[in-house]
């Protein structure tokens, strides 16, 4: 008897041993650009995305391939998607930058999703227009420049966040930077809608003074549907000691989907760099 029960202590204790010494299930941990990460199982992996599942769920998530930096597999194999750019050196700051102003990439949200590189290009283009109508003694540098010497110096709208405006200001030889947001959101819609039509009618007597009246109907209808949208601008003006000079958030009374343009002028005539 006694024989029996240390023989029962014995395999628990080996049944513990094995259990504690069992590797931990691993999971595949994909890092994104802005530095956070997602446990779970990488399904497939294409030229544009990466189909994942989170750990103890069962929904397929779309990752895009830009959005990631590197992913570390179960297996222990990292495979790094888009490197980190390294830091351009910053150069110090240029005494002809005086008087000198660049405008950024606006930031651009469409019913809560990015919105597209060239409406966001638009965008800046936009506001240069805006301000440069009363520049003054002020030198705007255009937009082409600007986005040529940050794509060169590997400034993306991922890494831009890891540069202070006074870098930006060195590094673009100016002044001033003005930074800014638009979103856009559809909202209501509007329909109108018109007819018309008409009634002949023809009249004949015939020789027994019978009277015969024919008639014909015709009508149309027309509708239309307009959406509405609400349109919000925030713009930031910074200078070259990271002082930010402006800040103002405003959102345009028309509902029309290219309201920030007008937006954009408000917001421009009222900034201290706008020269009346």
């Amino acid at each position: 008897m006694k024989r029996t029960i240390l023989t029962i202590y014995a395999l628990l204790f080996s049944a513990c041993i094995a259990f504690a010494q069992a590797p931990a299930q691993s999971f595949d941990v994909i890092t994104k650009t802005d530095g956070t990460t997602m446990t779970g199982k990488v399904l497939a992996m294409g030229d544009m995305d990466i189909t994942f599942i989170y750990k103890g769920e069962s929904l397929n998530y779309t990752v895009k391939k830009i959005d990631v930096q590197k992913i570390t597999f179960a297996s222990g194999r990292e495979e790094m998607i888009n490197a980190p750019a390294q830091k351009t050196s910053i150069p110090a700051a240029n005494p002809d930058s005086k008087g000198k102003v660049a405008i950024l990439p606006f930031g651009l949200i469409v019913n809560d999703q990015r919105g597209s590189d060239d409406k966001a290009y638009t965008i800046q283009q936009e506001c240069y227009t805006a301000m440069t109508k009363k520049a003054g003694t002020l030198q705007y540098v255009d937009p082409i420049t600007t986005n040529a010497i940050l794509i060169k110096n590997n400034v993306t709208e991922q890494t831009i966040r890891g540069y202070t405006m006074i870098e930006l200001c060195n590094l673009l030889g100016v002044q001033y930077v003005v930074q800014g947001i638009v979103t856009i959101t559809p909202t209501s819609q509007n329909t109108s809608s018109s007819g018309g039509g008409s009634t002949n009618a023809t009249i004949k007597k015939d020789d027994n003074n019978k009277t015969t009246v024919k008639g014909s109907d015709w009508g149309s209808s027309y509708s239309s549907t307009s959406q509405n949208f609400s349109t919000t601008v925030l713009m930031n003006i910074f200078d070259d000691t990271g002082n930010k000079i402006f800040g103002k958030n405003h959102q345009a009374f028309w509902p029309t989907q290219d309201a920030y343009k007008i937006t954009l002028d408000y917001l421009a005539k009222r900034t201290p760099l706008y020269q009346k």
